[in-house]
């Protein structure tokens, strides 16, 4: 399959073992209720596309730059996402009532992606890496951190209100400079919330 051909809409297609990588441009194109299976698209340029009601099973798109570009009820599960800006992508305005974040991540690796100043109410990752992710100014109220590693995840002026990190590891989160109203933290990790704090436990 060309996915760079002149066709513009891509409805119930099964993507398998595509290679669309290194600088690849695909641009304006939309794909519905789409499944991409084993695909390489790292470092590829995917602007101005849409994709709604898709899956990606074990697709590699680290790196890649995905300005301008809407996704919407989308599943990535066994998929490296490393080093994706997030924030360059085509979100909804957010409304009054807040709506659940469109897109699941199950067994990825985001390593060094941005999610800058996003609303990811009701997000949801389980069993991710999420290594040096920036979260910083987003809203992750209501969120779940199911089982996935934090480590030098940054947390600043972040919404974590009622989110869920019982399964959650190696976060250090400042309760002095983010919102964790009724948030759910387990021990011994929730011990590194005090880490910020100028105390000393004995």
């Amino acid at each position: 399959m060309e996915l760079d051909s002149a066709t513009d809409l891509f409805d119930g297609e099964r993507i398998e073992s595509i290679i669309f990588n290194n600088g690849r441009i695909l641009d304006d194109k939309m794909f519905i209720s789409s499944t991409f299976v084993d695909c390489d698209f790292s470092n590829a340029e995917i602007t101005n596309c849409v994709f709604s009601d898709c899956d990606f099973i074990n697709c590699n798109l680290s790196m890649c730059n995905l300005k301008g570009t809407k996704i919407d009820d989308v599943s990535f599960k066994d998929c490296q996402l490393m080093g994706i800006d997030f924030t360059v992508m085509r979100w909804p305005k957010i409304a009054r009532k807040k709506s659940k974040f469109a897109v699941s991540f199950d067994h990825c690796v985001l390593n060094y992606s941005i999610f800058i100043g996003m609303n990811m109410y009701m997000a949801h990752f389980t069993d991710c890496s999420l290594k040096e992710v920036c979260f910083e100014e987003t809203d992750l109220e209501k969120a779940v951190f199911d089982n996935v590693d934090l480590s030098s995840a940054i947390f600043n002026n972040t919404n974590l209100s009622g989110a869920d990190l019982l399964k959650a590891a190696n976060y250090n989160i400042n309760p002095g400079t983010n919102r964790l109203t009724k948030a759910k933290f387990s021990l011994p990790e929730a011990m590194s919330l005090l880490y910020s704090m100028d105390i000393e436990i004995i």
